[in-house]
């Protein structure tokens, strides 16, 4: 449901408005598709809505014409809009819409952001098929807070906690969820702790558990490492 109406003056074009939205929302703005003209729209649009990121990208690419440093520079960006992110809306109610019940704590969520990273959350939150779209309440059982919040963390920022959770835990939600890239990061991250681990000659290492859970849960690669 659209929850915010921005009414602007008939002097910004739709498209002006949408490359300004697309920053906003992704942190990056494809400028090889913008025109010069559009260029200095978006740079003022930037200026009214106090985004100086954006104002130096259009400046910096007007004054050079050079799109692969504005590129770079917007994954700098990324990285400081996920700190924002990360700060505002993980486990934050500001906004939210939706709750999930873990261990007992209800923890807030934002709907949009959930149906666009997660394609099991969108089914469980559009349409009418779930209770959960209705009363935007969803209980999870068999799994951590800790490891809840870790995959939030990722949804909301494209990054992966692992100082917070157990990436095992972690991998085991990524596949419940149907995420193969967070379940490849954690397949990735498992297998060097394991290698760590098994150059200090620690005993109690359970590889056998290790080689049940990836088999179980779709981690092919690191199913094939053990």
């Amino acid at each position: 449901h659209v929850v915010t109406v921005i009414s602007c003056s008939s002097e910004v074009k739709a498209a002006t408005f949408l490359q300004l939205l697309e920053y906003v929302y992704t942190g990056y703005q494809r400028l090889e598709r913008v025109s010069w003209e559009m260029l200095d729209e978006v740079e003022l649009l930037g200026q009214l809505f106090d985004i100086p990121q954006l104002v130096w990208h259009c400046r910096y690419v007007v004054r050079t014409g050079n799109l692969a440093q504005a590129y770079e520079s917007t994954i700098a960006d990324r990285e400081k809009c996920s700190d924002m992110v990360r700060s505002r809306f993980v486990n934050h109610a500001s906004l939210g819409d939706t709750w999930f019940v873990v261990d007992g704590e209800n923890i807030p969520a934002h709907a949009p952001l959930l149906v666009a990273r997660c394609d099991v959350m969108a089914v469980m939150l559009t349409g009418n098929s779930f209770c959960e779209s209705r009363t935007r309440k969803v209980n999870l059982q068999d799994t951590s807070t800790e490891g809840f919040l870790a995959l939030l963390e990722y949804l909301y920022t494209d990054s992966v906690p692992f100082s917070k959770t157990d990436p095992i835990d972690l991998l085991v939600l990524a596949d419940r969820f149907c995420l193969p890239r967070l379940v490849a990061l954690c397949e990735q991250h498992i297998a060097r702790e394991v290698e760590t681990i098994m150059k200090l000659g620690d005993e109690d290492l359970d590889l056998i558990g290790l080689l049940l859970t990836a088999q179980y849960h779709n981690a092919v690669q690191l199913h094939a490492w053990c």
